[in-house]
Formats: C-alpha cells, sequence, structure tokens
C-alpha cells in the first residue's frame, strides 16, 4: 500500500497493514471515540462508569487494579442484562432496534475497558459503534435495520467517519515524520496541552502558528493541524508535539 492509498483505506486495511506498529493506547483512544459517538444511548450508570475510568486512565500506565476490575465487572453485568432484555423484546420493527442500539452502546463500554482483548478488540469495537449509531439516527424506525436502505447509508458513514478518526490517531505511517525538539517551545507545549486536555481541536489552526514561529516546516505537521479533520484525543500531530505514542 502507498501513502495514498492509505488515505483511502478502510478501518481492516489500516489495521491489517500497521495493527502492529500502533500502540495499545491509540487503539484504547479508538475505542474510546467509539463510545462517546454512542453517549447519548449509554443509559446505565455502570456504562457511563466505564467510560469515566476509561478516559480517566488512557494514559494511565498503572491504574488501580481492584477499581479498574469493579468497573469493568459492573460495566459486563449490563451487557448481560441488556443481552436479556434484548432477547425478550416484543418482535416490532421499533423494539427491535431500540434495545439492540442500547446493548451495542453498552458492549462498546465494556470494550473501552477490555485490555486483555487482542488488538484492544478494535474491530467488534467498531462494528458495534456503527451498528448502533445507524439503528438509532434511522429515519425509518418501522422497517427492520436489514431492510432499511438509509440505515446501511448511516453505517457506512460513521465506519468512514472511523476510517478518519484511526487516520488522525496513527497519522500515514508510509508517511513518517520527524520532529525536532527545538519546536517544543512554551507557547507550543501550552496550545498543545490545551487542546489534548479540553479537546478544542478549533485551536490546531493555532498550534500551527506556534509550531512556525517556534521554526517548524513540516508540512505534513503544519497541513494536518489546517485541515478539516476530524480530529479527537490523541491527534497524531498533537501528540508528536507532547512526546505521546
Amino acid at each position: 500500500m502507498s501513502a495514498q492509498q492509505w488515505e483511502s483505506a478502510c478501518l481492516r486495511e489500516m489495521f491489517s497493514l500497521a495493527g502492529g506498529r500502533v500502540s495499545n493506547r491509540k487503539l484504547d483512544l479508538f475505542n474510546l471515540w467509539c463510545c462517546h459517538s454512542l453517549r447519548p444511548y449509554l443509559r446505565d450508570r455502570r456504562s457511563l462508569a466505564a467510560l469515566r475510568f476509561a478516559d480517566r486512565n488512557v494514559d494511565e500506565k498503572h491504574p488501580d487494579p481492584s477499581e479498574g476490575e469493579a468497573v469493568r465487572l459492573a460495566a459486563q453485568h449490563v451487557v448481560d442484562e441488556l443481552d436479556r432484555w434484548v432477547h425478550t423484546a416484543p418482535r416490532t420493527p421499533t423494539e427491535y432496534r431500540n434495545r439492540r442500539v442500547y446493548l451495542y452502546a453498552a458492549h462498546v463500554a465494556l470494550k473501552a475497558l477490555s485490555n486483555d482483548l487482542p488488538s484492544r478488540g478494535v474491530v467488534p469495537t467498531s462494528q458495534f459503534a456503527a451498528y448502533a449509531y445507524a439503528w438509532a439516527n434511522d429515519d425509518a424506525p418501522d422497517t427492520y435495520p436489514d431492510d432499511s436502505p438509509s440505515c446501511e447509508k448511516l453505517k457506512k458513514e460513521h465506519f468512514g467517519l472511523q476510517d478518519a478518526i484511526f487516520r488522525d490517531l496513527v497519522g500515514n505511517p508510509f508517511l513518517p515524520v520527524e520532529f525536532d525538539s527545538f519546536w517544543r517551545t512554551a507557547d507550543v507545549l501550552g496550545v498543545a496541552r490545551a487542546i489534548y486536555e479540553g479537546g478544542v481541536f478549533d485551536r490546531l489552526p493555532i498550534l500551527a502558528d506556534a509550531l512556525m514561529d517556534a521554526g517548524c516546516a513540516a508540512d505534513a505537521i503544519l497541513s494536518h493541524c489546517r485541515g478539516p479533520g476530524p480530529h479527537t484525543r490523541g491527534c497524531w500531530a498533537v501528540d508528536l508535539v507532547l512526546g505521546k505514542s
């Protein structure tokens, strides 16, 4: 695959080629993005606690194992309860959709904590997230999802957004970028930290300006910061500035 082909590859293609070179933290951040995309459908406090724990500890190398296990078990109980609830649903298209949306969203919240899964469970998380999003937002609620063209369109849109988010997290491995430590001025670090900690991605052009003032002329970094996005926590350009992998 070439650098140009990477920009149009789907998640599975990118993951099969670069998965072994992507850090667990980046995979965790992808799962977190999927979880946040389903935030309106996380109705149980235990699933929300899982999301908060994963958010808080994504940069922590050794979070409290007892707390983490308690949160994970509680999130697993939500999935088990919703799974039983799904199978007792009336066989109407609306109820079929709604109950599975909540179940799939709970699955994604659980997978945000499942650090023991191969490759952090990124591929199944991607599937759960796209299906839940599409089924929740389809404008034909009286139709079963598999029979709804608009539902299929929404799934493809969400998969496409996931592809873009994965690229934002990992960059382009076929175009490695060198970063000069002299570019890490106080201004550059201050803007980058604010973006990372506050999710204020509209400040990325300001980061590009600060980098240029520091002497950076790396087009890949500057154009990414000034590009349309989408961006998420763990954006490769911001991580490069902050020295995160």
